[in-house]
């Protein structure tokens, strides 16, 4: 038997997983402090962190999950005041690799871009650039680990 899984966690090994198919050479890092940048052998490479909320939805007994999906992509080069070329091509590939399947086969109900900048004040100073997007999904009431996808197809 498997072993339990948060939902959210399971949009970001499927988010993973895309980006994968597209960029075998972008390696992704879950669970990385920002305090904990990656380093010579890990470039190109992103650190994934999202933030979600929960909000009932009675008329279908379940809950309706918000997540906000941050991905710092790290080049391994100073970029100064402006997105670098490595950055700037990663953040397009990562964005497209979640566009052609926004459901994840059926999961979520939409992902979207909100945006993209460049390094961020507390990020490590190695050439990185910020990338966010928003996934919306169903879980039900009493069990964040089940995600009803489409069609009522449950991600146990």
């Amino acid at each position: 038997m498997p072993e339990p899984m948060a939902a959210v966690r399971k949009v970001q090994a499927a988010i993973m997983g895309a980006i994968a198919v597209v960029r075998s050479d972008l390696t992704g890092y879950a669970d990385r402090s920002t305090a904990e940048p990656l380093s010579d052998g890990e470039w190109p490479g992103y650190v994934i962190r999202y933030e979600v909320k929960f909000h009932l939805s009675p008329e279908l007994g379940q809950f309706f999950n918000d997540a906000l999906f941050t991905f710092e992509v790290q080049s391994g080069n100073t970029a100064g005041a402006s997105l670098d070329q490595i950055n700037q091509q990663a953040i397009t590939d990562i964005s497209n690799a979640l566009q052609a399947d926004p459901t994840l086969g059926g999961m979520l109900e939409d992902i979207q871009p909100v945006g993209s900048d460049n390094s961020q004040p507390d990020s490590a100073d190695v050439g990185s650039a910020v990338l966010q997007v928003r996934a919306t999904y169903y879980t039900l009431v009493r069990n964040h680990e089940v995600i009803v996808g489409h069609g009522g197809q449950l991600f146990p």
